[in-house]
């Protein structure tokens, strides 16, 4: 589900194993007349790929629907491949359409080994026209995660700009939790900030607050990792206290003693100034 302006579109995400069709909507919640509102089919998404048989479409998997610079830009995965298609979200036609083959899927041709998973995050950059990506996977080399970032450009037609893999030796406990604080793109480089449990994690502290965080900056130019650092900041302090509390779950989400890392945001720097 996506929004542009006030209108908010959807698809319902469904794997290769769906056959017939699928649609992106636009969602009506309120009608004018009185009478029960009445959704709007954008356009139709043909699931043809995914009948058995040879020499057919390649199978079609609906992974997620986004907005960037006022198209609507549906995710799949064809034939095991990340596939974007930008849509007009008026007239239903298809503006553009980009494929990556560097991230693949579980149902890959020929088989991928370790794909990535199908549920992603993304950071939309209105101001470079830009949709980002991230990916993560465990890797086959155990105590290693390997995550992908892909930078979609919108701008005219549907391009990758730039995608970036990465390994990242696993935090304690299986990676208890990650997320992106936010992605941007400035003089052509990627910069990534994420969020992740340290090593020092405790185990059944399942609560991004209950954990010891640490809040990763890296840099990528051309797909290759140029600077990687992390900020440090009084949150990590409150999670490690609580950490070792008589009581860290009860605490773990309590705002006012523990401070969150929150709409976290990447400007450049003014001139003479880095």
């Amino acid at each position: 589900m996506t929004q542009l302006g006030e209108s908010v579109y959807y698809i319902p995400p469904t794997s290769a194993e769906y056959t017939g069709a699928n649609a992106i909507y636009e969602l009506k919640f309120v009608s004018d007349d009185g009478q029960p509102p009445q959704s709007r089919v954008v356009t139709e998404i043909s699931l043809a790929g995914n009948e058995p048989g040879e020499g057919k479409e390649p199978t079609i998997a609906i992974l997620g629907l986004e907005a960037v610079d006022d198209q609507l830009v549906l995710l799949t995965s064809q034939d095991g491949v990340l596939t974007a298609l930008r849509y007009n979200p008026q007239s239903g036609e298809l503006t553009g359409s980009a494929a990556v083959p560097e991230i693949r899927f579980a149902d890959a041709k020929p088989s991928a080994g370790n794909s990535y998973q199908m549920d992603y995050e993304a950071v939309t950059d209105e101001e470079s026209g830009m949709l980002h990506l991230y990916w993560y996977r465990y890797s086959s080399q155990e105590g290693v995660v390997e995550s992908a970032v892909v930078s979609l450009r919108s701008n005219e037609g549907l391009e990758p700009a730039s995608v970036s893999l990465d390994s990242l030796e696993e935090a304690a406990y299986g990676r208890l939790y990650e997320r992106i604080a936010t992605i941007r793109w400035l003089d052509g480089r990627q910069y990534v900030v994420r969020q992740e449990a340290a090593e020092s994690g405790e185990r059944g502290i399942l609560s991004a607050g209950g954990q010891p965080v640490r809040l990763l900056i890296e840099v990528y130019e051309s797909g290759s990792l140029v600077y990687e650092g992390a900020l440090e900041t009084p949150a990590a302090d409150d999670s490690i206290r609580i950490v070792n509390s008589s009581s860290p779950a009860s605490q773990a989400s309590d705002p006012v003693s523990n401070r969150m890392l929150e709409r976290i945001d990447l400007t450049k720097a003014e001139e003479g100034n880095r």
